[in-house]
């Protein structure tokens, strides 16, 4: 498993053996210039509770539905702003995606607890990258990961995912499936798919499934993407789009 991180640092809690819980804090560098006194940095910097064993109580679980990992327990955090993809959409998604997904590399934007990306490796995936800007959320992939056995085919951006989409582009970075699922209210949904058009990440013939708040209006056609459907279900509402080149072969 790679994991690539962006221009962010974690500071662990010194004083542990005091009792008080472990914590990270995410600080960009550019914060800890001049500052000397790390017990400043715990007041004045919001803490986030950490994913390891004194914060069990902090997580509830999903399943994987299907695949060689069918069953299987991963952990999705509570109270640290990830919204996992229900188990009905995810039957969705992969219902429509059928076989398209065995053999691909998928990109699992805004991956949150990486519960969509470990169902695509589940079911054949190549590879996944995920990609989500909070330290949590990566470390909470990195255990989920790890307890379904599929760490060696994964990579894991620590980065902002419009960040991440030209970071793979310059690489030279294709996927036959990418997933994205913003949060509510933060209205992404449109910036990254234009990002996603434009920079042609996406392989011919592949899809873009873009899962977002129901009152949020995606765009029905990009300069390369073309929107084929929509599914609405609760506050959630799924839109799939191709490339322009897949329709017109």
């Amino acid at each position: 498993m790679k994991c690539i991180i962006d221009d962010f640092v974690s500071l662990r809690n010194p004083f542990c053996e005091l009792g008080i819980p472990r914590v990270l804090i995410e600080v960009p560098h550019s914060k800890l210039r001049g500052t000397a006194n790390v017990r400043n940095l715990f007041r004045s910097l919001i803490l986030r509770q950490s994913c390891e064993d004194g914060a069990r109580h902090a997580f509830s679980t999903m399943r994987v539905i299907g695949g060689v990992a069918k069953g299987r327990r991963l952990r999705i955090g509570k109270g640290l702003v990830i919204r996992p993809t229900s188990d009905y959409l995810k039957e969705v998604i992969f219902d429509i995606l059928q076989g398209l997904v065995r053999g691909v590399r998928f990109l699992d934007l805004f991956a949150g607890s990486g519960n969509v990306g470990i169902e695509a490796l589940s079911r054949g995936a190549e590879e996944v990258v995920f990609v989500d800007s909070s330290v949590l959320s990566i470390r909470l992939i990195q255990d989920n990961l790890q307890s379904v056995g599929f760490q060696d085919r994964a990579t894991l951006m620590r980065t902002k995912a419009l960040t991440a989409i030209r970071s793979l582009k310059r690489r030279g970075n294709q996927f036959g499936v990418i997933f994205m699922d913003p949060p509510y209210q933060s209205l992404l949904a449109v910036p990254t798919l234009e990002a996603l058009s434009e920079l042609d990440l996406l392989e011919k013939g592949g899809m873009v499934i873009a899962e977002h708040f129901h009152k949020e209006e995606v765009p029905p056609n990009l300069p390369w993407l073309v929107r084929t459907r929509q599914i609405r279900h609760g506050e959630s509402t799924l839109s799939f789009y191709f490339t322009n080149e897949s329709l017109t072969h």
